[in-house]
This record gives structure tokens, C-alpha cells and sequence, in this order.
């Protein structure tokens, strides 16, 4: 506790040296930098030190020795006599209790028989530590709130003009790579060299969205990540580039690599992963009616140029088969923009303000002045983070595998329409609203225009893929209204399940199909 040394030659002390094998990889020792020199023996620990104790005997031992490891910031001899002055103070009290005490209770030092003696010490020493190391790590360019703002941004995509940027580079360097790549080619052939290219060029394109956005110059640590194919560590990241997984990471350095490790980063990974597929699917059905509508004057050109005889393929019933496209598209880019509006709001944006107040001691409340102001300590800061993670996966409902195989298949259903009609429109199969023709027949019946509006003579081959992928994403829908429905009580909390399943079932949409 004054050191940071660990000498235990007897094999008897309850803190012990961290090793891979000694705690699971999901543990808290081996999830972070702060945690990765010691750990608790718990079998070891005295039935007199209640285990808060003794996790705060660990605590200001390891960040004596995290401080030493890092070589970054000295420990002022000061606060070591300080520490070393209260602890000796144990033995002192242990000296005078002797002389005062019987035989058979003298043997035992006060700690044993008045642990808040101890307790005292120790909780001393650890403020005492908390707030050295406050007043030295993080602060200024390495304040707490500004790593985590910048997580907020990036990560969780609050730079939305940065976000789509990305998108629209990598919807052109897809272009790009796939017209120079021959069609034998199978990208899991490719060289290591390929993949460093490739690793290069990616990278390239965060700087390049970032220009004349908030996040310009504000990518330092930042990268992407590409992955393993067979890998279903981030099942999100195959939406983006469809034949290279990529996902967001950062380069973990001092000081935060006190508090935050792999296991942390893959959270925000994964979270990366599925809100820029998300809003990647959201600008995709966007730009799906510019598309279908800038093309209308080069299609009725074509259409102009076939011999009278052939007009009758492009025939469309009035507008029937039109209409199936833009219904579909409408329903899906409802869907699209209720999770991803919920989400933002709801989910991310109401946990992390409740991380920022949590990390803010007493920055709302009175105090009265001669009250000292209270401060929290790493592994404060670290419980409210890893809560505010869980929250978040848990409102994405990232944590149902259920959820997010449904999830998935529904982003695939909506990249697919779009793919399906953007291919369409490019081969001039698809014509916009045509003029309906004007007759002297006689007012139809209701019942006739009903069955002229619903049914069809002429569909194109392709309105089969378009009805497909209908019923798919009909079918997908329905089942995660059912999954989110029966998710369990703290998941509908954390992530407001109950207003996204009213916003989702408008006008009884999910439900009026069940009873």
C-alpha cells in the first residue's frame, strides 16, 4: 500500500500477482490495464476483512504499482510518509493494547479484535490515493469527460455529418475495388500486401470524411479494424462493405489505460459496427427515390425509341407494380428510422447522461462550504462505465442473440431491396409513375378499381424478388415486435422497449395482426 511491491514468501497473502490462468478472460482483472498486475485470492481472505476492505487494500496497491509500471508520473514522498505514518500507527496501537490487555487477547493485534481500526486506515489512505491520482491523471488533455465525449461522437456516431461522409466513401471505394477486381477473384484469396492495401485505404477514408466536419482533427487513436471472415465476434460488420468486415477501434494509451481494455473496446466495436449498418440501411432507402426518380427521364426516353410493338413490356397496370415498390420501401423506411431515432434518444443519449452525472460528484447538489467536495475513485469511475456499456448493449438489445440474428436479417432485407432496385433502374427495367391513360369509358365500380389497383397482368420478372424479400422483411418484423415484446423486465428498462414497440405498432400495425 505504500510501494506497490508484493513480497509473500510464505504463499499465505490474499492478493496475488495476476496471470492469465488464475481468473477468467471475462473478469474484471482481465478486462483492463488498471487491473492487470494483482487480483483477490478470495479463499485467503481473513473471516475478520469484510471484502470491501479488503478490494480497497487491493485498490490503492495497485495504483502505487500501476504508477510504477508506467514510469509516466512520480508518487511525492510526501503521501508516502503519510500512508506509511497511518499504518505504523496499527502497530504503535497494537504495542499499547499489550501492556493493557490479557495474555490470551494481547496475543492478537487491535485490527483483529477492532477491524474499524483498520478499516479507518485504509479507507484514509485509499481517498488519500483517489485523489492524488485525480489530481494528476486525469486532467486537462486527458480529462475523464473528454475521452468519454469523444467515444460518444465516434463510436456511437453523435458526428452524424462525420458518419455519413464515411458511408458515402465507402459506398465509392466499394465501387472502386469491386470494378478492379476481376470477377474469379475471391476475396479470401487475397494477399497479406492486399489486405495491408486495403487496411490503408480505409484508414484513409476516416480522414478524408472527417474534412469540414466537427470531427476533423479529432480522430487521433482512432482506426479501423478489419476482421476475421469466419469470426462472429461483430455480426454487424459484414452490412457495410458486404465482402470485408470492418469495425471502429482506438489505440488504448496512458491514462485511460487505466480504466478501459480489450473486452471494453469490443463493446464499442460492436456498437460502431451496428449503428453505422443502421444508418448505412437508413441513407440506402434515402437515396433509393432520387435514384429511381433522376433515372425516369433516361427511361421513357428508351421506352420512346422501342417499336410500338414492344411497349407493351413496360406496361405497368397504372401504376401497380410501382406502387409495390414504394409501399415497400416506405414500410422499411419506417422501421428504419423508428429503431434508429429510439436508439439515439432513448438508449444512448439517456444512459450516457446519466454516465456524465454519475462521473460528476456532487456537481448538481448543494453543499454547504465547510463540507469538502466529494470525489470518486477509479474503480467508481470504472463500475459507472461498465454499467453504462451494458445499458447501452442492452437498449441496442446487442445482448439477445435472438434480437440481433432478427435485427440483422432485416438490415440484409432492406440492403438487398435497395441493391435489387438500384440494379433495376441501371438495366432500364424500371419506369417511374407513368401517365395514366385517359378513356371515354364509362365510371368504374368500386370493386373494379380495387381489383385494378391491387392486382396485376404484367409483372416484370423482378417483382418476384421484390415481393420475396417483402414477405421476408414482413415476417422478420413481426418477429422481433414478439422478441422485444418478451424481453425481460431490466432489458424493456434499459433500452425503453415499451416506447419503441408503441412507436413501431402504429395504428396496431403488429398487434391488430394478432387478434
Amino acid at each position: 500500500m505504500v510501494y506497490g511491491q508484493w513480497t509473500d514468501p510464505y504463499n499465505e497473502f490474499f492478493i496475488i500477482p495476476y496471470t492469465p490462468s488464475t481468473t477468467d478472460n471475462n473478469s474484471l482483472a482481465a478486462r483492463t490495464g488498471w487491473n492487470r498486475l494483482y487480483i483477490i485470492e478470495s479463499d485467503r481472505i481473513p473471516i475478520h476483512l469484510s471484502h470491501n476492505l479488503v478490494e480497497s487494500i487491493l485498490f490503492v496497491g495497485k495504483a502505487i504499482a500501476t504508477v510504477n509500471e508506467m514510469d509516466k508520473i512520480l508518487i511525492p514522498d510526501e503521501m508516502r510518509k503519510k500512508h506509511l505514518q497511518l499504518l505504523i500507527s496499527l502497530y504503535s496501537s497494537s504495542s499499547n493494547t499489550t501492556t493493557k490487555s490479557h495474555h490470551s487477547t494481547a496475543t492478537h493485534p487491535p485490527w483483529i479484535r477492532y477491524p474499524q481500526e483498520l478499516k479507518m486506515i485504509v479507507n484514509e489512505v485509499r481517498r488519500s490515493t483517489a485523489d492524488w491520482l485525480f489530481s494528476q491523471v486525469l486532467v486537462g488533455d486527458h480529462g475523464l469527460h473528454k475521452y468519454l465525449n469523444s467515444f460518444r461522437r465516434l463510436f456511437l456516431l453523435d458526428y452524424g455529418d462525420f458518419a455519413a461522409n464515411f458511408i458515402q466513401e465507402c459506398v465509392l471505394w466499394r465501387k472502386r475495388s469491386l470494378s478492379n477486381t476481376s470477377s474469379n477473384s475471391d476475396p479470401k484469396t487475397h494477399s497479406k500486401t492486399t489486405k495491408i492495401f486495403r487496411y490503408q485505404e480505409l484508414n484513409a477514408l476516416l480522414g478524408k470524411a472527417s474534412i469540414g466536419t466537427d470531427a476533423e482533427d479529432r480522430l487521433n487513436g482512432f482506426s479501423l479494424l478489419l476482421t476475421d471472415d469466419e469470426s462472429n465476434e461483430y455480426p454487424f460488420s459484414d452490412l457495410l462493405l458486404v465482402d470485408l468486415r470492418v469495425v471502429l477501434t482506438y489505440d488504448l494509451k496512458w491514462p485511460i489505460d487505466l480504466f478501459l481494455g480489450e473486452s471494453d473496446l469490443k463493446k464499442y466495436s460492436n456498437l460502431w459496427s451496428f449503428l453505422i449498418s443502421l444508418k448505412n440501411t437508413q441513407m440506402m432507402l434515402n437515396n433509393l427515390w432520387k435514384t429511381l426518380r433522376n433515372n425516369s427521364h433516361q427511361e421513357d426516353t428508351m421506352i420512346r425509341r422501342q417499336p410500338p410493338t414492344t411497349h407493351h413490356q413496360f406496361e405497368d397496370n397504372d401504376g401497380y407494380q410501382e406502387r409495390i415498390v414504394w409501399r415497400l420501401r416506405s414500410l422499411m423506411l419506417f422501421w428504419i428510422n423508428t429503431l434508429w431515432d429510439h436508439i439515439q434518444t432513448n438508449v444512448i443519449d439517456a444512459h450516457y447522461q446519466q454516465l456524465i452525472d454519475t462521473t460528476t460528484p456532487n456537481s448538481n447538489l448543494k453543499r454547504k462550504s465547510f463540507e469538502p467536495k466529494a470525489k470518486l475513485d477509479f474503480e467508481e469511475i470504472q463500475a459507472a462505465h461498465e454499467q453504462f456499456l451494458q445499458n447501452t448493449m442492452r437498449g441496442c438489445l446487442l445482448t439477445s442473440v435472438e434480437c440481433r440474428k432478427t435485427v440483422h436479417e432485416i438490415l440484409k432485407f432492406c440492403s438487398d431491396f435497395c441493391e435489387l432496385m438500384e440494379r433495376i433502374s441501371k438495366d432500364g427495367e424500371w419506369r417511374t409513375n407513368k401517365r395514366r391513360k385517359t378513356t371515354t369509358k364509362t365510371a368504374a365500380t368500386a370493386a373494379e378499381i380495387v381489383n385494378q389497383w391491387t392486382k396485376s397482368s404484367t409483372d416484370f420478372p423482378w417483382m418476384e424478388n421484390v415481393k420475396q424479400i417483402e414477405e421476408n422483411f414482413t415476417l422478420s418484423t413481426e418477429s422481433f415486435f414478439t422478441l422485444a415484446s418478451s424481453q425481460q423486465p431490466e432489458i424493456k428498462a434499459n433500452g425503453r422497449l415499451d416506447v419503441l414497440l408503441i412507436q413501431l405498432d402504429y395504428n396496431k400495425w403488429f398487434s391488430g395482426q394478432k387478434s
